[in-house]
């Protein structure tokens, strides 16, 4: 949500943001926990498995009522690239919609940062540099944007905020 309000989003299209965020994972409740936190690598089936926690979580909520097509399309797409590397759909460039675009680089940078069973963080220096070198998988102009204001969070001074001006949301299909 501080993402989408630093990129000049609109109060309902940061709190329909904030709703994808905490709901980006929610297929990984039809996954057992032993396979989310195996703490050695996993074989192909187990990656199929893994790889359908977006289809799953877009039908929990589609069960659940859940209509809102930006949070459905997060929920569906957030592991897919702009380079088309990605998954369930392998979609790419503008296909990728801008919330998932947003949200994919929050959940890079909390995957690198936050401490996980797989291994330690990276500090945020670190973290954003490597996500800089994802040139052909992550929006660079959302990236620069969003690396001034984890500076600004950080290193006071370091960091300017944004001049962007979102439009509002759109469901891409």
């Amino acid at each position: 949500m501080a993402f989408a309000a630093h990129l000049g989003f609109s109060p309902r299209d940061q709190r329909l943001l904030a709703q994808a965020a905490m709901l980006h994972d929610v297929g990984k409740l039809r996954i057992a926990a032993s396979l989310l936190q195996k703490p050695t690598a996993l074989d192909e089936q187990e990656w199929k498995l893994i790889h359908a926690h977006p289809a799953l979580g877009r039908s929990l909520l589609e069960d659940e009522g859940i209509t809102e097509s930006v949070v459905l399309d997060v929920v569906q797409n957030h592991h897919e690239r702009l380079d088309g590397t990605g998954y369930p759909a392998g979609i790419s460039g503008t296909q990728v919609s801008e919330a998932t675009r947003v949200i994919t680089l929050c959940d890079v940078f909390a995957a690198m940062t936050e401490t996980r069973h797989y291994g330690k963080p990276y500090t945020w220096q670190d973290a954003l540099a490597r996500m800089a070198t994802k040139r052909t998988r992550l929006d660079l102009q959302f990236l620069h944007y969003f690396a001034g204001m984890v500076a600004a969070m950080h290193a006071p001074g370091l960091g300017q905020r944004s001049s962007v001006v979102a439009g509002p949301l759109h469901h891409k299909r």
